[in-house]
C-alpha cells in the first residue's frame, strides 16, 4: 500500500510541475527615429507555433483583448491609438459568440510618440 501511494504521489507532482504556465510569446522594444521631435515605438512579439495573441480590438464579450499601456510622462506625448502590423487572422469562435481577432507568429504594436 506504501509503493502505491508513493507511485501516486510521484505521479501527481510529476503532473503539477509538467503544468507550469508556458511563455509562448517573447517580446523584444525598439524606436525609430521620425523626425527631432517624433518617434515610432515598436513593441514586437513573436509568438510560438501554435499559440496566437488577440488584437487590440477583438470585441466585447469575447476573448481578452491585447493591451498596451505607457507610464505618463511630462515630455512626451502620444499621438493617436496604437496600431497594429501583422496578418489579422478573424473568426467566429462559438464558444464566445463573436468573431474573434488573433495574430499568429508575430505582431508588430507600433505606437507614434511626440517630443514636448
Amino acid at each position: 500500500m506504501k509503493k502505491l501511494s508513493l507511485l501516486v504521489l510521484t505521479v501527481m507532482l510529476l503532473n503539477a510541475v509538467h503544468a507550469q504556465v508556458k511563455d509562448p510569446v517573447r517580446w523584444s522594444f525598439f524606436s525609430k527615429k521620425i523626425n527631432a521631435s517624433t518617434y515610432e515605438v515598436h513593441l514586437t512579439a513573436t509568438i510560438e507555433s501554435g499559440w496566437h495573441t488577440y488584437s487590440q480590438t477583438t470585441p466585447e464579450g469575447g476573448p481578452v483583448p491585447t493591451s498596451i499601456s505607457f507610464t505618463k510622462n511630462p515630455l512626451l506625448t502620444l499621438e493617436g491609438k496604437t496600431k497594429e502590423i501583422g496578418k489579422l487572422e478573424q473568426h467566429n469562435e462559438p464558444l464566445f459568440g463573436v468573431d474573434v481577432k488573433q495574430f499568429s507568429n508575430k505582431v508588430d504594436f507600433v505606437q507614434i510618440v511626440k517630443l514636448k
